[in-house]
């Protein structure tokens, strides 16, 4: 019989999708043996049919401290979860260090952190709340469970610096003895003091992060000067010496409007905790960059007095604030909840594992063959073009879930991927991550995009792809797969998935949600979506003069000029990032593809799209839709037109010679989008 502990992680591993029709889910069910009691399978049957995710999850915890026929279910086969955690990041267009984490950019990227923080973070949430809707358990044996009776009374309330508060706390997160610990199977180290400039936004780390044993180990072996501790932590603790520094503030009475942010009149003592705040959204967003996360958890300390956080990419969760020195099984408690969750339900996407020897020959082989052709290069230079898509030793394989249109039926097709073009450097809204990969079936090179698409969506971005390819629309990327990803890969299966989705957004409407900045938070339900083509190029950056940009962007009119006339379709998002270059037999110039369709939209007989609202980049925006009256406007072809105009502008200001120094031509661009906005 297998053990209710084992039973137990499945369960957590298990969550009902919240369907397209918000209908039925049988997954569950599928996996009962026959000889399970019937009305044990119509209770889960019943959860199943629940549309809201935290209901399911609370119902399907008391079936199985109710029932005895959980040990009956078949345990699926989960994929090892190893290749989720150290995932290579984009390099910058010479090759030679990380795209986007520049140390001189990091104060800007805080105070982006910072403003994105405030429009996505929901709180506060009663603790025992949090600890029961989002680290559930069942009731289980504590014999290995440390005691919570002063455990952490070492931390001070408050101190002079940070040290005085880590240091202690570090202490008492790893206090264990030969049979008992604080938080099982875990290490907790001071990665702090691994920053060669701790104090440094660019180069600051955790105070403390938690990572199994293993993992530690790497880290420890690793030089400092690196980033590998965003690549395996499990969570971390941010700590500040002064609760003052604390940017939220819980309401006294909970029946009155309470704004979340602390009203802090001092400037120099509000800077300090919107940087503090800042750097700990920083942590949680290159944590999800160079990791493949669902979501994250992460504790904040101001002295003595703790709040819990839980990122997705819909925001943030944060709880109300407690103190560890009077309520220290308040944070035992997460600390052993967090030990005993398995993998998928600590935010690591499990369904990734690493590529073979065999598999990593083969997409070595042919990115290296692929490259060879689009930028006729040889020897050391084809090797340093490679490393723009192959980091030996860090290759997984990616699984796209296609469901057929007219049945339910999945294929799964897999996918060997190695260091993005692309990686995602915000935490809410779409994570975006673009790879070259290579199929694992067929051994030919495609482009997958991995991001989180809205939820609900009018039109799939593959879905648009198809329809265009099949009216024969030129210069757009040839559909190969797409779809939402599920929490586990099943070929064949005739059943509803269980998707990978965020649940921040399941708590908004909470009584105890309070407005941030005197605005009711709104955020944005997010799916995890896959998207797969054979149309695989390089950006415009890589231009080599202006007869090729001008091909280039022409034939990005053709695409627009044919969507338009046989799909009365707009594009709505014409920028630099959204033509590539690709080198075909017997044409000396590459074509230029239209790609990323995913906010286009049809258009009514005036010529405006469907739906209203601003989309597409702010830089390449035509004018009249940057007036503040244009909103919640609507599109039309001349803005895309318009939008063309300067992206051809842009290259050659910027990517093409000219008499011109770098400043004087940002700026020629720049002064464009300034005047707009003054209108």
């Amino acid at each position: 019989m297998l053990s209710l502990s084992a039973l137990w992680s499945w369960v957590l591993s298990w969550e009902p999708a919240a369907l397209t029709a918000k209908g039925s889910c049988t997954a569950l069910t599928a996996t009962v043996k026959p000889e399970v009691d019937s009305a044990a399978v119509a209770s889960i049957h019943m959860v199943n049919l629940l549309t809201d995710k935290r209901t399911r999850f609370i119902q399907l915890q008391a079936i199985a401290v109710n029932n005895d026929f959980l040990c009956k279910l078949a345990l699926p086969t989960m994929s090892p979860s190893q290749g989720a955690y150290n995932v290579p990041m984009a390099l910058d267009l010479q090759l030679c260090r990380t795209d986007g984490l520049h140390p001189e950019h990091a104060t800007a990227r805080l105070w982006r952190h910072i403003a994105e923080g405030k429009k996505s973070t929901i709180g506060p949430m009663p603790v025992n709340s949090f600890l029961e809707e989002l680290l559930p358990l069942p009731p289980s044996a504590t014999r290995h469970r440390l005691s919570s009776t002063a455990a952490f009374n070492g931390v001070p309330h408050c101190a002079d610096n940070d040290a005085e508060i880590y240091m202690p706390l570090l202490q008492a997160l790893n206090k264990r003895t030969k049979t008992k610990s604080r938080c099982p199977g875990f290490e907790f180290v001071d990665t702090y003091k691994r920053s060669r400039r701790p104090t440094h936004p660019g180069y600051a780390k955790p105070h403390i992060c938690c990572f199994t044993p293993v993992n530690a180990g790497i880290v420890r072996d690793a030089s400092p000067r690196s980033r590998v501790e965003f690549a395996y932590a499990e969570l971390f603790v941010q700590v500040a010496s002064d609760p003052a520094t604390d940017i939220f503030i819980d309401p006294i009475d909970t029946g009155t409007t309470h704004d979340f942010l602390r009203n802090i009149e001092d400037e120099e003592s509000l800077e300090e905790a919107e940087q503090t705040y800042g750097l700990h959204a920083a942590y949680a967003t290159e944590i999800f960059a160079r990791q493949h996360r669902l979501f994250l958890f992460s504790v904040s300390l101001h002295g003595s007095f703790a709040r819990f956080f839980r990122w997705d990419r819909a925001g943030c969760l944060v709880s109300e604030v407690f103190d560890i020195r009077q309520q220290p099984e308040l944070f035992t408690d997460f600390l052993w909840r967090f030990s005993q969750l398995p993998d998928a339900k600590r935010g690591l996407d499990t369904t990734i594992p690493p590529a073979s020897s065999d598999q990593e020959a083969l997409f070595r082989d042919a990115i290296r063959e692929h490259v060879r052709l689009q930028l006729e290069l040889e020897g050391d230079e084809l090797e340093k073009a490679v490393s723009a898509h192959y980091l030996p030793g860090h290759v997984t394989v990616l699984p796209v879930t296609s469901r057929h249109s007219s049945t339910s039926e999945a294929t799964v097709h897999r996918f060997i991927v190695s260091r993005p073009v692309v990686s995602p450097l915000s935490l809410t809204g779409r994570g975006t991550r673009g790879f070259w990969a290579v199929q694992a079936t067929t051994g030919r090179v495609v482009f997958l995009k991995d991001c989180w698409r809205f939820y609900p969506t009018v039109e799939l971005e593959g879905d648009v792809l198809r329809r265009l390819n099949d009216l024969g629309v030129r210069n757009v990327p040839i559909l190969t797969a797409h779809g939402d990803v599920p929490m586990d890969p099943c070929e064949g299966r005739n059943t509803e998935p269980v998707f990978q989705s965020s649940l921040t957004e399941e708590f908004a409407k909470d009584s105890w949600v309070c407005t941030v900045n005197g605005k009711r938070i709104r955020v944005n339900e997010v799916w995890h979506y896959r998207l797969v083509t054979s149309t695989v190029g390089y950006g415009l950056q890589t231009l080599r003069g202006t007869e090729e940009l001008l091909h280039a962007t022409h034939d990005a009119l053709i695409a627009m000029k044919d969507a338009y006339t046989k799909d009365s379709r707009i594009h709505r998002d014409l920028s630099v990032g959204n033509i590539i270059l690709i080198k075909e037999p017997d044409h000396a110039v590459r074509k230029g593809y239209l790609i990323d369709w995913e906010t286009s939209d049809r258009v009514d007989d005036a010529g405006e799209a469907l739906h209203s609202g601003r989309a597409g980049t702010w830089l390449f925006m035509s004018i009249r839709m940057l007036h503040h009256l244009q909103a919640y406007g609507k599109h039309t072809l001349a803005d895309d037109l318009e939008a063309l105009l300067y992206v051809v502008l842009y290259c050659a200001l910027l990517y093409l010679s000219h008499n011109l120094s770098i400043e004087e031509a940002w700026w020629h661009h720049a002064w464009r989008h300034c005047e707009a906005r003054q209108r």
